[in-house]
């Protein structure tokens, strides 16, 4: 016996259609997300995160990577 009739095949289709959608919309969000995480505009960036991480562990966190080579270039006053 044949249970795949027209109307089974439409609401198969349909669910695929609709969770095809709903998973482009999950993907377009985390290409967003994942693009701000590398966007070097962005100062919560992952890459300038890592960096003043590595920076503050070396120099006991006294500052940032930026600040550090503006006071070493004009000296502190």
């Amino acid at each position: 016996m044949n249970r795949w009739t027209p109307k089974t095949v439409l609401i198969v289709g349909g669910v695929v259609v609709l969770g095809a959608w709903y998973l482009k919309g999950k993907a377009g969000e985390a290409m967003a997300s994942a693009g701000q995480a590398i966007n070097p505009t962005n100062n919560d960036n992952i890459i300038y995160r890592g960096a003043n991480g590595l920076w503050a562990s070396v120099t006991d966190g006294k500052g940032t990577i930026g600040t550090d080579i503006y006071d070493w270039l004009h000296g502190e006053d």
